[in-house]
């Protein structure tokens, strides 16, 4: 991603009205943030919003370097997934077949017809219906038999816009009263090099008001997670940086216990190894009410999450998986 047309694709004059607002609360000039920021963008790949969530109006250049902007995001994907394997793991539907072992859910697969839809339905009246591809949650929703229509219109529709349709996920209660009505998921990041598979961090996302998604970028909010007990560290956050002290339901998020836990670091260090050529992957997983399951695997996953509660910077973790996947594929000569 070139400078020039990374720089064109913000809003500036939204941003503007955002750098406003932090005027106010912090006393520092606008003008100044704004020059700041184009300073972020050249050396550092910095984007707008990186500048708002990660604060970096109150960060020294030494702290804002250790975060994963988007700019080092996008270098670091390159290495670490090459977009040759984006319909692999991208691709809801082939993410389905391929992780089949891990999905425990049906889904209509279109090889089988409008009969393998007839009797998709007849199983699962409710349903979640989703892009291929897509990112956020972005047009996520619940359908029902009776809404649809004509059974068949729908299928050739679906089929023709290339839409998941799949099995509604019960989830586990305890995990379920968390937010009023999403999925909540675990996103649990993996790096693999060769059969070597290391959990690098994860983080936990709930949904907000009436939507189904749990995405921090819809209007969600994440908490991180402790790798060796599988319990909530500290408050949940959002994009605009509100703290969140507790779920729905009043349960505190700082020291929740995350069900299944061992299940769910199990399930995703399997899942990495189906494909060891992808070596960084965010895996997001719910939590059914007889276990953990594997919702979709992001070949770029965004630090955000990891970043945006704690306010640390997580590039160190990237950086020395960047080093490894390069010394193995020099000793394999790749």
């Amino acid at each position: 991603m070139g400078l020039i047309s990374f720089a064109l694709r913000g809003n500036y004059k939204r941003y503007w009205n955002d750098l406003k607002k932090v005027s106010e609360e912090t006393g520092k000039s606008p003008v100044l943030m704004f020059i700041d920021t184009a300073l972020c963008t050249v050396f550092i790949g910095a984007g707008l919003q990186d500048y708002l969530i990660y604060r970096f109006y109150n960060k020294s250049w030494k702290e804002r370097n250790t975060f994963c902007t988007i700019g080092f995001m996008d270098k670091a994907t390159k290495i670490l997934s090459p977009l040759k394997w984006s319909p692999f793991i991208s691709n809801k539907l082939a993410f389905h077949k391929n992780y089949a072992e891990f999905t425990h859910r049906d889904y209509v697969n279109y090889d089988d017809g409008f009969e393998g839809f007839e009797a998709f339905l007849e199983k699962h009246p409710t349903f979640v219906v989703k892009p291929q591809i897509g990112l956020g949650g972005e047009s996520v929703h619940v359908a029902t038999r009776e809404e649809i229509g004509d059974p068949k219109a729908f299928y050739e529709k679906s089929k023709n816009e290339n839409t998941l349709i799949e099995e509604l996920i019960v989830q586990d209660p305890r995990w379920a009263k968390m937010s009023k009505r999403s999925i909540n998921t675990v996103r649990v990041v993996t790096g693999i090099v060769g059969d070597d598979v290391d959990i690098l961090c994860a983080v936990c996302r709930f949904g907000a008001s009436d939507s189904i998604a749990d995405n921090i970028h819809s209007g969600g909010c994440c908490a991180r997670v402790d790798l060796e007990t599988g319990k909530i560290i500290g408050d949940a956050m959002n994009m605009k940086l509100d703290r969140f002290e507790r779920a729905y339901d009043g349960t505190p998020y700082d020291g929740c216990q995350i069900p299944y836990w061992p299940e769910i670091k199990e399930i995703c260090t399997k899942a990495a190894r189906v494909n060891n050529e992808i070596h960084l992957v965010g895996w997001d997983v719910a939590i059914a009410k007889d276990g953990p399951l594997l919702i979709e695997g992001n070949r770029g996953p965004g630090f955000d999450l990891v970043e945006i509660p704690t306010q640390t910077g997580a590039k160190w973790m990237l950086e020395d998986l960047i080093k490894r996947v390069k010394a193995y594929k020099k000793a394999q000569g790749k």
